[in-house]
């Protein structure tokens, strides 16, 4: 946009406007992130972006620029919560946690020379401690135990020489012939749980070649979920976290204007907590606008739910736990979406992981991803319901009290 003088004068970032001709949020932090090469600050980014928004619809309420800047406006509340503004905050947070790692690898490096060698492996745990930090402490639990994934599946031991012209009968009994007691790892034992439940459904599917349900393009949404979504996902909530999991247009007074999902899990204790909400869509020919509406209908929904519970533990004079998060699934045509939604100041929405779902014998390596991503989503469910059911934690003072112990620290 070609912007006068006095304009240009009272804007943040002058130069970025000048050079755009349709803005947006994302755009506008790649370009400062270019720009400032440091860690940027979320809330003062997008104060500075609305601000030039605000100082140009004042000096032009006519014309191309005033619409340009009407439609930027107006798109700005879905582009906060838009996967690529989440994606760009989640890489910077993973580059800073680089480049602590990589700042303490260095202060290892120039001291250890003089350090016995009991505290030169002190110093290594205490980085292996930086590197599982925040979110990448879930992505290493999972990815260390992948080669367990893969054990548990042992279904490449097979006597067969192609794994590729295993029959359904030989697959089948792969699973079968796995034995939980032969594992130590408590993932790996879960995973083999999910397996045992649900990986037979995908085998009878491949088992009919040409008619298998997986390649029909007129397969429909409720048989779809039904036979091969719900399944995995509740048998890996009751296997991981131990939350119970129903399926089917389910309604909840946690849903907004009444609307059901297409599944619900809900906590087996006393407080029976909503943490857990899917949609879902037929394999294929799915309308264009199917995919936004179901996340716009998950992020509603778990905003609601996540907000029904701090007033619960309001109510009944329970700590807030800060990072408490709830979760939701999009299985869009043949993806699965994984999602986890918290408060720190504002919501956030962040996808824990996604998977392509396996079609016939020929992708069944496929399944190390799919069960990969759905353990690593269940584990995070596990640690929340874990906060929330965590019975050293105090409960709240009385309002009287907690008036009186300001009143004192006031005094002092």
């Amino acid at each position: 946009m070609r912007l006068r003088k006095d304009v240009r004068e009272n804007l943040k970032e002058p130069d970025y406007w000048q050079n755009v001709t349709k803005p947006s949020l994302i755009d506008f932090l790649k370009y400062r992130k270019t720009k400032v090469h440091e860690k940027l600050d979320k809330n003062n980014e997008i104060l500075r972006y609305k601000h030039d928004l605000k100082q140009i619809g004042r000096h032009y309420k006519y014309g191309s620029k005033a619409k340009v800047v009407k439609v930027a406006k107006l798109n700005l509340k879905d582009e906060l919560i838009s996967s690529e503004v989440i994606e760009f905050w989640r890489l910077q947070e993973i580059q800073n946690e680089d480049e602590l790692i990589s700042s303490e690898a260095n202060d290892f490096r120039r001291t250890q020379e003089v350090q016995s060698e009991i505290e030169i492996e002190q110093q290594i745990d205490d980085l292996d401690k930086i590197k599982i930090h925040g979110i990448l402490k879930k992505e290493i639990l999972v990815e260390r135990n992948v080669k367990s994934i893969i054990d548990a599946f042992e279904l490449y031991k097979d006597n067969s020489n192609d794994d590729d012209k295993l029959t359904y009968k030989q697959w089948s009994n792969a699973v079968d012939n796995l034995n939980i007691k032969e594992y130590k790892e408590e993932t790996t034992k879960m995973i083999i749980k999910i397996i045992t439940r649900s990986l037979d459904n995908f085998l009878q599917a491949f088992a009919l070649g040409h008619m298998n349900p997986l390649h029909n393009i007129e397969a429909l949404e409720q048989p779809h979920l039904n036979d091969y979504i719900h399944p995995c996902i509740k048998s890996a909530l009751w296997s991981c976290a131990d939350i119970y999991y129903t399926s089917g247009e389910i309604p909840s007074i946690n849903h907004i204007n009444r609307q059901k999902g297409d599944g619900v899990g809900f906590t087996i204790d006393s407080n029976k907590y909503q943490l857990v909400y899917v949609e879902g869509s037929r394999p294929y020919k799915v309308k264009a606008s199917k995919e936004l509406d179901d996340r716009n209908k998950i992020i509603k929904n778990l905003k609601n739910m996540l907000l029904n519970i701090v007033k619960d533990r309001v109510e009944k004079r329970k700590l807030i736990i800060p990072d408490m998060e709830v979760f939701g699934v999009a299985s869009i045509k043949l993806n699965i979406h994984l999602y986890a939604l918290g408060f720190t100041g504002y919501y956030y929405i962040k996808e824990i992981d996604n998977a392509t779902i396996p079609r016939d014998f020929s992708e069944m390596e496929e399944f190390i991803f799919f069960y990969e991503s759905i353990l690593k989503w269940a584990l995070s469910i596990k640690a929340c319901f874990e906060k929330l059911s965590d019975k050293s934690l105090k409960t709240r003072s009385s309002r009287v009290s907690f008036g009186l112990n300001i009143r004192n620290l006031y005094d002092l």
